[in-house]
């Protein structure tokens, strides 16, 4: 991360005393800070997601066609795992 800058918002008084209340004046840039990093993070997701549109085939997996083939399919790939996860 880089170093911090001051940024001047507008804001409803309204939301602001909502803000101070819970949080407290002396903590608003923390709790600001990390609203907008959940924020971008969500629309990093959502570009993520239209990027991605369209990239699934039914044609290129075939093994998930059924029930059936898939849980053969998750089997087989189980078989060479030799170390737990958890």
């Amino acid at each position: 991360m880089g170093s911090n800058v001051k940024a001047q918002i507008v804001i409803p008084e309204d939301l602001l005393r909502t803000l101070d209340r819970l949080v407290g004046g002396r903590r608003r840039s923390e709790f600001v800070v990390a609203a907008i990093r959940e924020r971008i993070s969500r629309l990093r997701f959502q570009e993520a997601l239209k990027a991605a549109a369209g990239s699934w085939s039914e044609a290129n997996h075939p093994e998930a066609h059924d029930r059936t083939r898939l849980n053969r399919w998750i089997r087989k790939s189980r078989t060479g795992a030799t170390r737990r996860l958890s």
